[in-house]
């Protein structure tokens, strides 16, 4: 919330939810859009009740220890490793990460380096998959028209992007202020990091099959008011 005093002594509160200029992850923009309810030819009356200071600290997110940050640093740095593997990058954990304009973002991307903030709502690996995207991607970086892509690749991807129209509507309400091309760039971003969640729990289901599988055959089963063994 933004709260600004006018020079008759006024109070204007703006709640707006702020997407300009990258909010979930940063852009090159640059530019800094403000929006406001409450203006002096709209006023808007506001009922505010403030809590306590113990009612304001119940469900504070815990604060980020040097210990638990080194923790959070190697799982996103072994996560970038495995996803490219012959590559000089890194990824680095940035409490209160902000973008150009000073506005909180989820991560961010500079050449070879990826920033993630480690209050991202899609979680620092989430943020870093997304991230990782624009590395790939990134054509001043790698010297090549589609960074480590192909032409046939990412064009491939852009098609899958543009099937999926709800995910293209959620990219332009997030990334209003840029262009086609970039918000395709974002909506496959998005789209590798929601492919690598399902995956990752795919991959929790298939190795409670396998295990399953495993011991299946040791299972005691009743069978006749006997204990007997399954078999498959």
């Amino acid at each position: 919330m933004k709260i600004k005093e006018t020079s008759d002594g006024k109070f204007h509160y703006d709640l707006s939810r702020d997407m300009s200029d990258g909010a979930r992850h940063s852009i090159a923009s640059g530019r800094d859009h403000e929006a406001a309810i409450g203006l002096d030819d709209n006023p808007v009356n506001l009922n505010l009740d403030f809590a306590g200071d113990s009612v304001n600290a119940e469900g504070a997110d815990p604060a980020l220890t040097p210990a638990s940050t080194r923790e959070v640093t190697r799982a996103v740095n072994a996560e970038l490793r495995r996803s490219i593997p012959n590559y000089k990058v890194t990824a680095k954990v940035v409490r209160g990460l902000l973008g150009a304009s000073g506005r909180p973002i989820q991560g961010r991307q500079r050449g070879a380096q990826i920033e993630v903030n480690p209050d991202s709502a899609d979680g620092v690996i989430g943020t870093l998959r997304h991230e990782i995207v624009h590395l790939l991607r990134d054509a001043g970086l790698w010297g090549k028209p589609y960074g480590l892509f192909t032409r046939a690749e990412w064009q491939g991807l852009v098609a899958a992007v543009r099937r999926n129209k709800a995910l293209m509507e959620r990219i332009d309400r997030m990334y209003p202020d840029l262009g086609q091309t970039a918000r395709l760039e974002e909506g496959v971003a998005e789209l590798y990091r929601l492919w690598a969640r399902n995956m990752d729990q795919r991959s929790g289901l298939d190795r409670a099959s396998r295990k399953c599988g495993r011991y299946s055959k040791r299972w005691p089963v009743r069978s006749g008011g006997k204990a007997s063994t399954a078999r498959r």
